[in-house]
């Protein structure tokens, strides 16, 4: 090879070099500008403001509307979650004392001197009363734990007094079924 052969590759070589050095600069500004827009949207800050139709323009508008987007999708959110805490309060409302008065009633019915069928019959619309209250209780509990009415706040804690709570409240009615409740002690938690 000649002289002017390695001055031609030395200089290809420098071109080459050169080119890889400004397309690095022109990704790492690139990456700093995108990060730039992040940090902007996260503080809520953003705005476009380059318009020169160039790849990165293009991608801060497009980024601008996809902002834009999230904000109108979570006010649409907030207005459902509005719309359900209104539902969950009218129907907690609206069904409270129809279903106090059928527990009263049917509480008035049983100290009544009925005939045995009778008799039947109003403790089954008073247990179904009572199945009916628990479970408009729980819907609307749950649906407020859901839409950040109420929030839960575990606490570590003994078990055993809960277990010996339940089983006091269970034994009458686990021996009218025949069935006996038996705790074990335990030390858990």
């Amino acid at each position: 090879m000649n002289k002017t052969g390695i001055v031609i590759i030395l200089l290809c070589f420098l071109a080459a070099a050169a080119v890889v050095l400004w397309e690095r600069r022109k990704a790492r500004k690139t990456m700093e500008e995108i990060e730039r827009m992040l940090d902007a949207a996260m503080t809520g800050s953003f705005s476009e403001t380059n318009f020169d139709e160039s790849q990165l323009s293009a991608l801060e508008t497009k980024f601008a509307h996809y902002l834009s987007a999230a904000e109108a999708s979570s006010q649409n959110i907030a207005q459902e979650k509005d719309k359900i805490k209104t539902l969950i309060a009218d129907i907690s409302h609206q069904t409270k004392t129809p279903i106090a008065n059928l527990l009263l009633y049917s509480e008035l019915l049983k100290e009544e001197t009925l005939p045995a069928s009778a008799k039947a019959n109003v403790e089954a619309l008073y247990k179904q009363s009572e199945k009916l209250r628990f479970l408009i209780d729980s819907l609307v509990k749950l649906s407020r734990l859901e839409n950040g009415i109420i929030s839960l706040s575990p606490q570590q804690a003994a078990l055993q007094p809960l277990l010996e709570s339940v089983v006091e409240q269970y034994t009458a009615k686990a021996s009218e079924k025949g069935l006996s409740l038996r705790l074990q002690d335990t030390d858990a938690f």
